[in-house]
């Protein structure tokens, strides 16, 4: 195949012209002069205009040439639904366009399934889903939807697509299965009993210690302090056990009035000298009482 370097892309580098790899060519070769003699000889033909997302992307990577979508898809499906539309006509061409579409996909999928890696079989499985959830939505809004045909296409198609997306998933699922049987943790289950051998501490570091202990006789030497209070007692804790010892000693006589007061009376029992023994007993623990707050006076 000949280049033609004067329809080749090219910059202009250091004031020298230098062919550039990574640009398109001009397609002015087909433009111009191949449309032009096919004007000269054919006759002006208004077809069905199609509109097309050709997704024209450029990946770059270490490469010289930059990773670009084959044309020849673009061209054979341009082809193939313009040569629909031509023999079904525009709406017809249309859907049995979309239609093999689908068919091709989904032979797409029962081929690379067990190839692809599975995110890759799951995009594709929803690509496909999804093609046809809008065919099934736009069935709805044409003039087709009672054509015996479109309807005979249609289940012909579904059949084929369900068909593929169910031995999908059973690939997809096989996968994630021996994929969880490989990196699985296998778990042994523990014994009802342990074993006498686990019962036993071997020591295999601190028995020469321990054995060193228990060989070694130590000598009690007390380094302790007398352990009885000093007598006579200080001053201060001789005031203090005082003090609770009389505190003590209240609270008994005070209790023992309230038991003599809440006694059950006798019927045979003088009631007014009962009156005045109590009378007496409240008298007593009042005075010692006061005697005791005076001295806490004085103390401090």
């Amino acid at each position: 195949m000949e280049s033609l370097y004067s329809l080749q892309a090219s910059s202009q580098k250091a004031g020298v012209s230098v062919g550039e790899i990574r640009d398109t060519t001009n397609p002015a070769l087909i433009t111009q002069m191949l449309m032009s003699l096919l004007e000269a000889v054919g006759t002006h033909y208004q077809a069905p205009v199609l509109r097309k997302r050709i997704r024209d992307d450029v990946n770059l990577g270490n490469s010289n040439i930059p990773w670009r979508r084959l044309p020849f898809w673009l061209i054979l499906r341009v082809a193939t639904q313009r040569q629909l539309c031509l023999a079904l006509g525009a709406e017809k061409g249309q859907v049995a366009y979309k239609l093999l579409l689908a068919i091709l996909l989904a032979e797409l999928l029962d081929d690379s399934a067990e190839n692809l890696s599975p995110h890759k079989v799951a995009y594709l499985r929803t690509k496909l889903a999804r093609r046809m959830a809008k065919l099934e939505m736009n069935q709805r809004k044409v003039r087709l939807h009672k054509d015996v045909a479109y309807d005979a296409w249609f289940t012909a198609v579904s059949a084929v697509v369900r068909n593929s997306i169910q031995n999908a998933n059973m690939k997809m699922e096989a996968a994630w299965d021996t994929f969880k049987k490989i990196n699985s943790r296998h778990i042994i289950p523990l014994p009802y009993r342990a074993p006498p051998t686990s019962l036993e501490l071997t020591l295999p570091n601190s028995g020469d210690y321990l054995d060193g202990i228990l060989s070694t006789k130590l000598s009690h030497v007390s380094t302790l302090g007398p352990v009885t209070l000093p007598n006579p007692l200080d001053q201060s804790i001789q005031q203090s056990q005082e003090f609770t010892d009389y505190a003590f000693h209240l609270a008994a006589l005070e209790e023992k009035v309230e038991s003599e007061a809440s006694r059950p009376a006798n019927p045979r029992q003088n009631y007014a000298a009962r009156c005045v023994e109590l009378e007496s007993q409240i008298e007593d623990v009042l005075s010692q009482m006061k005697r005791a707050f005076k001295t806490i006076e004085h103390g401090c």
